[in-house]
């Protein structure tokens, strides 16, 4: 059964599959008539690739096929290759929907249509955030500015400068170092 698969045509899950009877069974998985089944269509997607054996062992097959992780990008793989064909189908119900009045999808089916146009709806989002100022940074902020000879927005800018109340007045005196003799 290998060679079965044009390898140009595969996507890289399907090329990462062990061998042709793997895509087989993928492929059978997929877009079989089992494929509405779920789980159940695991054996019957091994049987369609050609797997041969009593039903017990072909559970047990399947269920390690289908359980590994390669089986299983493959088979996404596969299903989004089917819904692809499929865009044309859903375009048109989609605008059958939207250009029906009185359609109770139809607004649904406009904003549909809205977003996969690249016109999506507008999301706002307000972050408020409040900034306390202790009293003892208000204190040393009015002194550097005084040292500075700077006004207090210059130094920290307007939105926190009225944080600071205009009456805050500081009495500051300057304190010398203290030596080693001072404490003696």
């Amino acid at each position: 059964m290998d060679g079965e698969f044009d390898f140009g045509k595969l996507g890289p899950a399907m090329k990462a599959l062990p061998n042709d009877r793997w895509r087989a069974a993928c492929i059978a998985f997929v877009t079989g008539p089992s494929a509405s089944h779920g789980h159940k269509g695991y054996i019957e997607a091994v049987i369609a690739a050609g797997f041969e054996g009593a039903r017990e062992s072909l559970r047990v097959q399947a269920h390690r096929m289908f359980h590994d992780y390669r089986m299983q990008a493959a088979v996404i793989e596969e299903a989004r290759k089917t819904m692809v064909g499929m865009v044309p189908v859903a375009r048109a119900a989609v605008q059958e929907i939207a250009q029906t009045p009185g359609d109770p999808q139809r607004l649904a089916a406009a904003k549909t249509i809205l977003d996969r146009a690249g016109v999506h709806e507008v999301h706002e989002e307000r972050i408020t955030q409040e900034v306390t100022v202790s009293v003892e940074f208000q204190q040393r902020a009015v002194l550097m500015a005084q040292k500075m000879g700077l006004p207090i927005e210059k130094l920290l800018g307007h939105r926190l400068a009225k944080k600071i109340p205009a009456a805050v007045d500081a009495e500051f005196a300057e304190v010398k170092p203290r030596t080693l003799e001072d404490i003696l």
